[in-house]
């Protein structure tokens, strides 16, 4: 799944998340949102090391009982920082 960050009509960021058997398994259960793993990229689709996918992590976490995804309508009303 690609959610595209836009700041004044440009692509700022994406938010890759990605499902796969055993994904998520490197990381500690506190942190582990099933078999999903996290990345942000920039727009040049270069991995972004800055941002901090435990942040993302923990967000998703709270949707555990819809396989830690939000709807389109979720998402409609979130906001980024």
């Amino acid at each position: 799944m690609v959610l595209v960050d836009y700041r004044d009509g440009e692509v700022f960021r994406y938010f890759v998340m990605e499902k796969g058997e055993g994904f998520g398994a490197d990381y500690d259960e506190s942190r582990r949102t099933g078999d999903w793993q996290f990345q942000w990229f920039k727009p040049d689709k270069t991995i972004n090391l800055a941002e901090n996918t435990a942040r993302c992590q923990s967000c998703h976490d709270a949707r555990s009982d819809r396989d830690f995804l939000y709807t389109h309508s979720d998402m409609r009303r979130f906001e980024f920082e």
